[in-house]
């Protein structure tokens, strides 16, 4: 345990100090800072704003900023130079220092799995001179947490499965020991059969089941005090906190990112096949099996899911003030934020007026318009999309089509509308089966049809609460705001399109609606108790001048999951849609996951054309290429040890045999599944994709070494050599290249584009 101590410290000592040397260097914001110290500040400042990850990663940066007493008034822009004092190194060591843990709790995983302590080491000293792990460790990064929780993750479940099920296996062995002798005397079969008979009952004297997740009750202590420590470690072992562990684990990784949710499954995959093999256990009682499956939901699958909404729920308590982004959640949302722009409407929507509106599904954006045609459609007819952010394009006038002198100032049920846009100065239309902004024709008319109200529907439309459909009265479809983007021409905004199913995608709500009193719009002459009084007989005649503010919606309970479910519909959907912009060199950032596997190339962090400090993202190539290796040839060399155990059976009755093959099994599960838990389900990502993407999968591609190397003494020290040489041979790109020039002689591939 003191060895175990001491290494673990001069791990995490030795990895925080080579990922904050030079940390100073590059005093601009670098690649992505640009985008996760801008959300600090927002936290720092308490202002809404959206991003497509989880709130816990830009939460635990936000802690780093308040620290540190960031500028709150520093906008973090691209390649922006940081204000003199500003203290930006320290929110850059906060985030190494995380990542320190990293090769410390790698070590701890691998003790678990009984490797030996010089294995450990070397393993855990790859993962602290990678070059790629170090790039992205020591800025203002949300990697730093992935990556932190998928290794704590990882550790939580290597200490469940061993101490469950390789100690536990440990014990089951020696109880075989004196039964293997008979194989020299006795036939096959009888061999097996006596063997079974005489395990079962000395497995029942030892191993007791039935218990909750395995928990097996104290021996007598008189009765195992000879015995080894295994045995004693095992049957005391209550694996209660360690599952609870894992569970927190896993709802913090995702709620740093949704990578997490791929960690996730790389946890769950073990725990289920464990309760499979309970399952099928005919001795195992079905009441047992259901306590032990009613436990494991809980600690793994409660916990997470508990843990990950707690974040939401901090993170809507934290961003009460009204911001940039608010446009991405419901119109009802925003106008519980401090200062929002419509947190004081109209009650009503008087014809003529500007308004804005939003589709009423979740993740839905504001009616939106623009000069720009579509590609088949030419002419003065105008692109209709969604659109998230506040702009004037959003602003529309609702106008009354009607042959009666009659003239309603305010929009009501089943009244024939047209809907007129503002900035192009054209009517909402449809042509040819396709939403566009025209000139005023018939297929511009619409029929308003209110569905329903949240206090209560009306006769009239009010602001907020009221959903309504549109339906165009030459085609008889319905405006739509569906579920896809427009692709480059359309801005990668949301399709609008016109439909004839009555589905959620079909519901408006009127969101902007400015509240003007009575007396500055019309000179009302009526008090307040007879406009009232007007209100509630809810028709035009007795409405003819009143429109109120509307007070009701200021004390209308909102709940926490329906924004919930609203910001992490927005978030998926917004994630699925990204992609590269133009001007932002995406031959030198955007990658495939095929490029990353074979070190293709690296990231380009900052301008090449500069002469401030050059910074790019790139892995140590022989630690790289290694564990390549060793990743790919480890099931091999399983495969290879199954099969010569199956074809003999005094070793595969041996005991230690026995275990040491249950321990591959979990060992090659763990790095390469997890390696390619990790990996492969992003070649089916239709998003955009960068070279960082595969650092979780890194990580669990090096763990995979030590299976290799584990009986290599003399090869595994001279290839750490090896890797901590090319380290250094690297490190300009990691801590800021002063001389493009010098780094030519380390090109050793046409495609690595750092010189």
């Amino acid at each position: 345990m003191n060895r175990q101590f001491y290494t673990s410290t001069i791990l995490f000592l030795l990895d925080f100090t080579i990922k904050t040397f030079k940390i100073e260097n590059g005093n601009f914001v670098i690649w992505d800072e640009a985008h996760f110290g801008k959300f600090a500040q927002r936290y720092a400042n308490r202002e809404f704003y959206f991003d497509v990850h989880p709130p816990l990663g830009k939460m635990m940066t936000a802690v780093s900023n308040v620290l540190f007493n960031m500028d709150r008034e520093f906008k973090f822009e691209s390649s922006e130079e940081y204000p003199t004092g500003t203290d930006y190194p320290s929110m850059r060591r906060f985030h190494a220092f995380i990542s320190s843990f990293i090769p410390l709790l790698a070590y701890l995983t691998l003790i678990n799995l009984q490797f030996t302590h010089f294995t450990s080491l070397i393993t855990a000293l790859l993962l602290v001179f990678e070059n790629g792990m170090v790039s992205i460790s020591r800025l203002i990064l949300l990697d730093s947490h992935l990556l932190f929780f998928t290794a704590l993750t990882t550790y939580f479940l290597t200490r469940y499965l061993s101490r469950k099920y390789l100690i536990k296996d440990q014990i089951i062995n020696k109880n075989l020991k004196n039964i293997c002798e008979i194989i020299e005397t006795k036939p096959y079969i009888e061999q097996e059969n006596e063997i079974k008979s005489n395990s079962s009952k000395n497995l029942s004297k030892n191993v007791k089941t039935g218990s909750n997740i395995d928990k097996e009750p104290k021996p007598d202590p008189s009765a195992i005090q000879d015995k080894p420590s295994n045995n004693q470690t095992y049957l005391n072992y209550n694996p209660i906190p360690t599952l609870l562990f894992l569970g927190l684990s896993i709802g913090c990784v995702l709620g740093v990112k949704w990578i997490g949710c791929l960690t996730t499954l790389y946890s769950g995959l073990p725990i289920i096949f464990i309760l499979y093999k309970k399952l099928i256990n005919k001795d195992y009682s079905l009441l047992n099996f259901t306590k032990k499956l009613t436990a494991l939901s809980i600690l793994l699958i409660l916990t997470p899911i508990s843990i990950y909404i707690l974040f939401f729920i901090l993170h809507f308590r934290i961003l009460i003030y009204s911001g940039s982004d608010d446009s991405h959640m419901s119109s009802l949302f925003q106008s519980r934020l401090v200062n929002s722009e419509i947190g004081t409407v109209n009650k009503y929507i008087n014809y003529g007026t500007v308004v804005t509106l939003k589709s009423s599904k979740n993740a839905g954006g504001n009616l939106h318009s623009h000069q720009h045609s579509y590609p088949d459609t030419p002419g003065n007819h105008y692109q209709i999309t969604t659109y998230h952010h506040s702009d004037t394009n959003n602003n529309w006038a609702f106008q009354k089509v009607t042959d009666t002198p009659t003239n309603p100032r305010f929009l009501g049920h089943n009244d024939k509308i047209v809907l007129y846009h503002t900035e192009t100065q054209q009517y909402l239309s449809v042509l040819q089966n396709r939403v566009t902004s025209s000139p005023l024709t018939t297929a511009s008319i619409w029929t308003l049809e209110i569905v329903t109200d949240i206090l209560g529907k009306e006769h009239n439309v009010k602001t907020l609460t009221t959903r309504f459909r549109l339906k165009n009265v030459e085609s008889g479809c319905y405006l739509s705001s569906s579920n896809n983007n427009y692709p480059s021409w359309g801005y990668n905004q949301g399709e609008v399109v016109c439909t004839k199913k009555k589905d959620v995608t079909t519901l408006w709500n009127i969101e902007s609606n400015p509240y003007k009193s009575n007396k500055e719009e019309h000179n009302k002459e009526s008090n307040q108790e007879s406009m009232q009084e007007h209100i509630k007989e809810g028709n035009d005649e007795n409405l003819q001048l009143v429109n109120p503010e509307y007070r009701e919606v200021r004390n209308l309970q909102t709940f926490f999951i329906s924004h919930f479910l609203h910001l992490n519909t927005s978030m998926f959907l917004t994630n699925k849609s990204f992609t590269q912009e133009k001007d932002l060199e995406p031959v030198r950032l955007v990658s495939k996951p095929i490029e990353w596997f074979i070190l293709r190339r690296g990231l380009r962090m900052t301008g090449w054309s500069t002469e401030r400090p050059k910074f790019y993202m790139f892995g140590n190539p022989i630690s790289w290429y290694l564990s390549n290796i060793c990743v790919l040839i480890g099931p091999l060399i399983l495969l290879i040890k199954t099969i010569k155990i199956k074809r003999n059976l005094k070793n595969r009755l041996d005991p230690t045999i026995r275990h040491n093959i249950a321990r591959d099994y979990l060992c090659i599960y763990l790095f390469t599944g997890g390696w390619l838990l990790h990996y492969i389900p992003f070649f089916f990502v239709g998003r955009v994709l960068y070279f960082h993407h595969y650092f979780p999968a890194l990580f669990f591609s090096i763990l995979s070494t030590s299976y290799v190397l584990q009986h290599t003494r003399k090869i595994s020290i001279f290839i750490l050599f090896i890797c901590i040489l090319t380290f250094f041979l690297f490190s300009p790109l990691t801590y800021g290249i002063v001389n493009i020039e010098n780094m030519k002689y380390f090109k050793w591939i046409s495609t690595w584009d750092f010189t």
